[in-house]
């Protein structure tokens, strides 16, 4: 985990990780549109990156999240850790 917060904070470069939340989070809000005709929200994408922020720094993450906002945690989990 440490590693990987490492990548996420090096100053030289952040721009790969941004590129990634960035990829997931368009992916996701079309997906949703398209399967459920609903839109991804500003709130939904905050609440998600600060649950990101939570699982980054190995606190618990919130259990208040929607399933959307779950799933683009989710989303970038799964492509951060690969």
């Amino acid at each position: 985990m440490k590693e990987l917060l490492g990548l996420l904070t090096r100053e030289d470069d952040p721009t790969g990780t941004v590129a990634i939340l960035i990829q997931e989070t368009v992916r996701l809000r079309d997906q949703l549109k398209e399967t459920t005709g609903h839109t991804l929200t500003v709130g939904d994408t905050r609440a998600a990156l600060n649950a990101l922020t939570d699982w980054l720094s190995g606190r618990s993450v919130s259990t208040e999240l929607t399933d959307v906002q779950k799933g683009l945690l989710k989303a970038w989990q799964d492509h951060l850790l690969t």
